[in-house]
């Protein structure tokens, strides 16, 4: 949890900041391979929905219904990033921003 003790920071913003530092995290310990960018999004869907206590529909919204894109979508956006640092993650999270510090975290954690 980034800023869960934190209301300056929407949940939305958080919580898939917090999936992108899991991927992120598993990608350095367990050896996986960037393209296994599925099973790396629903391990860290689940991973985040267990320490925060809410279901992985619950966290999947917040990926999909809330930035308006599919699972698919999103993925592909991890892809990008992860693997060439492309900034269509970040330009579509910093379209969802609705409280005053999401811009800093999103671009402290994707900076």
């Amino acid at each position: 949890m980034l800023c869960r003790v934190n209301s300056k920071v929407s949940t939305k913003i958080d919580i898939i900041l917090e999936i992108i530092i899991e991927m992120n995290n598993h990608l350095n310990t367990d050896r996986l391979h960037i393209l296994d960018m599925n099973y790396l999004l629903k391990k860290a869907t689940s991973t985040v929905a267990k320490h925060r206590n809410i279901s992985i529909l619950a966290i999947k919204n917040k990926y999909t219904s809330g930035l308006n894109i599919s699972e698919n979508e999103f993925e592909k956006l991890l892809l990008n990033w992860f693997k060439e640092q492309k900034e269509d993650l970040k330009e579509t999270l910093l379209k969802h921003i609705s409280k005053p510090h999401d811009k800093e975290l999103i671009e402290l954690i994707l900076d």
